[in-house]
């Protein structure tokens, strides 16, 4: 059984893809299958209010890949 990964919040520039980037792709193997999601508030943190904006990103996010059957998530911040 495979387990898939979301991996949220890369710090790279949006893509639009859902391959993470290949630092992350190089310790995945069979049993581990990540695919990024991409947050839909993507700001940099640079302000208490940015900050907040970019956490309320990242819940939104986990939201959407346990709402998609994701097995966990992998936030990077």
């Amino acid at each position: 059984m495979t387990t898939r990964i979301a991996v949220i919040g890369t710090g790279f520039t949006p893509t639009g893809s859902k391959e993470p980037p290949r630092e992350i792709m190089a310790v995945a193997n069979g049993k581990y299958c990540p695919e990024l999601l991409e947050t839909k508030l993507s700001v940099f943190p640079g302000t208490p209010y940015e900050r907040g904006l970019t956490a309320l990103g990242y819940i939104e996010a986990g939201i959407r890949a346990q709402a998609v059957q994701h097995d966990a998530y992998l936030v990077f911040g």
